[in-house]
């Protein structure tokens, strides 16, 4: 593949990217609670620096409190007293968020 075919398929995978970036997100929690998350790539960028081997609840929950609606942040607040939700729950929305592209290792 030459460097200019190369370029041409980059330029066209940001171009799909694009497309497919979602601005918000809505969240079913348990057939009971609807929640809007807005996305932030700010934030994103902060919970992957802030993630340890040693601390991931607490950057995971820094995250969703930033990128959930203002208004429903008491709800989101209330339902994150249950330390197993956090995983899922960010699952979820990131999944929303990220576009999905095939990505494989070259033998």
């Amino acid at each position: 593949m030459t460097t200019e075919n190369q370029q041409n398929n980059a330029q066209a995978l940001l171009e799909k990217l694009r497309n497919q970036n979602r601005q918000t997100a809505t969240v079913i929690i348990d057939d009971s609670f609807e929640l809007i998350f807005h996305r932030d790539d700010a934030a994103f960028e902060l919970l992957q620096n802030e993630i340890t081997e040693n601390n991931k609840i607490v950057p995971v929950k820094d995250y969703l409190m930033a990128i959930v609606e203002p208004s429903q942040r008491d709800i989101l607040t209330e339902i994150l007293k249950s330390q197993l939700l956090y995983a899922q729950i960010v699952e979820v929305v990131n999944n929303a968020f990220i576009p999905k592209i095939k990505v494989e290792l070259k033998n």
